[in-house]
């Protein structure tokens, strides 16, 4: 449950329980506040309440207030994000009346927005190298389930792979396979990642998680998935046109956008634009995660290619490392969102699981 501080400007604020021992900032005079691990002990003895107003008469501190007492409270309101040393003096109260809370007030905040106004502070940058680790970590602990899925996810193109390898493919057969192919692997990779968010997670938690779960999940949002991911996918095509730069820009911008719609469960237009959001000022970053992806489909590329293989066998191992790839980027990408939520927004992986419950 949320817990309560006070600020040193006398400004009650309403923290999300999640936000314990870290920093934030008051909305009020923006001063930086440690929040406590437990809540705080009372700081004094209860004041007793004030008598309620007789009947008929109205139950407002407005209301009836003299020139001085309505000046003193707009004074108030308005001084909210001013310093101490700036705010009115506590305005005088009338025998007998019986005050709203500032909170239930017309344009007021409430309860809900305090919280929200109440942001924790990074308390680390965006990792590259704790990324990569953390992918290859829960890549090779959840290595049966996401290979399985990896299969199931590009069983149309490995189905189509087979068709081409039986008629004996000429050159016309491989550039219509190329074409193929990289149009499912656009469709079906976002659809795997979709459903690698899920075990992604639980392997970050230390749970299982079951075969069964994480294809649901993944189906689930397929429909919005895939149209985040064509959306995407012209996006940077249209910055490919233009010139290599907008297209890696694009790239990087929209990296988050499949996890933002599983977990999220946004649209397609909000999951492009809340990528955008998250990933400001983290670009190069993921940048150099994208890189570095790329360089192992490079190398394995070359070390392949150094035995010389048969058209068929080139074929085959285009499709292996497609499909190895594709749930390396899976991983890649989940994990960038997990790590992005919670630097800049304090999410912990219970927080983000929870959605799935």
């Amino acid at each position: 449950m949320p817990i309560q501080i006070t600020c040193g400007c006398g400004k009650t604020l309403q923290v999300p329980d999640s936000l314990r021992g870290k920093k934030g900032r008051c909305p009020g005079c923006q001063a930086i506040l440690d929040i406590p691990l437990e809540d705080a002990p009372p700081a004094g003895p209860e004041v007793p309440a004030e008598p309620e107003a007789p009947a008929g008469e109205e139950a407002s501190a407005d209301a009836g207030a003299s020139p001085e007492e309505e000046a003193a409270l707009e004074g108030d309101e308005a001084a909210e994000g001013a310093p101490p040393s700036r705010r009115p003096a506590v305005r005088p109260s009338r025998p007998g009346a019986v005050r709203r809370p500032l909170s239930s007030r017309p344009g007021a905040l409430s309860p809900s927005r305090r919280i929200g106004a109440m942001s924790a502070l990074p308390s680390r940058r965006f990792s590259v190298g704790k990324v990569l680790g953390s992918s290859f970590s829960a890549w090779f602990k959840g290595f049966p389930t996401i290979i399985a899925l990896s299969l199931v996810a590009f069983s149309p193109s490995i189905i189509y792979t087979i068709l081409v390898l039986g008629e004996r493919p000429d050159a016309d057969a491989i550039l219509t396979w190329s074409i193929v192919t990289g149009l499912l692997q656009i469709l079906l990779g976002s659809l795997l990642q979709g459903a690698i968010v899920f075990t992604v997670f639980q392997q970050i938690r230390g749970e299982p998680a079951g075969f069964g779960k994480c294809l649901s999940v993944g189906l689930s949002r397929m429909l919005s998935v895939i149209w985040v991911s064509i959306l995407s996918s012209l996006i940077i095509m249209a910055g490919a046109f233009l010139l290599i730069f907008p297209a890696i820009m694009f790239m990087c911008m929209l990296w988050v956008c499949v996890p933002v719609v599983v977990v999220e469960r946004s649209g397609a237009y909000a999951s492009l634009g809340r990528s955008r959001e998250l990933t400001k000022g983290n670009r190069w970053p993921i940048f150099f995660i994208f890189l570095f992806l790329m360089l192992i489909g490079f190398v394995s590329g070359i070390v392949f290619g150094l035995f010389r293989p048969e058209v068929a066998a080139q074929l085959i191992f285009q499709e292996v490392l497609n499909i190895l790839t594709m749930s390396i980027q899976a991983v890649l990408v989940a994990v960038t969102y997990h790590e992005l939520r919670e630097v800049k927004e304090g999410v912990s992986i219970e927080d983000l699981t929870r959605v799935f419950e």
